[in-house]
């Protein structure tokens, strides 16, 4: 008899739960904080400075830089840009191989880069 009152308590229940279950709206910015790419004015020192400082200066730093193609400064890395077409690395575009060698850097920060070159490669 506890047995079928059980089930008759649980039954109902798990109806609920299901029925309510498919009216649940995701917000992604309220449920994942800081998971959202901001690409309005990304400013080098806050967000530019720190993808290349993770991803390309163990490489392309320091006294003898890969390739000779030095990444610490906001003046080298603006010269890269211009001149040795980083965008290219960075996306594998028009024949260029990737970098960094390690995989390709997110859409959100190639998106990042990509609007600091827009807004004229603010050193901010």
């Amino acid at each position: 008899m506890k047995r079928v009152l059980s089930y008759w308590i649980a039954l109902p229940a798990l109806l609920i739960m299901l029925s309510f279950g498919g009216c649940y709206y995701d917000n992604e910015e309220e449920l994942y904080p800081g998971t959202v790419c901001d690409t309005a004015s990304p400013s080098y020192l806050n967000i530019i400075k720190p993808i290349i400082s993770e991803n390309c200066t163990g490489c392309h730093g320091g006294a003898s830089p890969t390739a000779g193609l030095n990444l610490t400064s906001h003046a080298d890395l603006t010269a890269a840009i211009l001149n040795k077409n980083l965008m290219d690395h960075l996306t594998q575009q028009n024949g260029y191989s990737l970098m960094p060698p390690s995989g390709q850097l997110s859409n959100c920060r190639i998106d990042q880069i990509n609007a600091w070159i827009l807004n004229g490669m603010p050193n901010n």
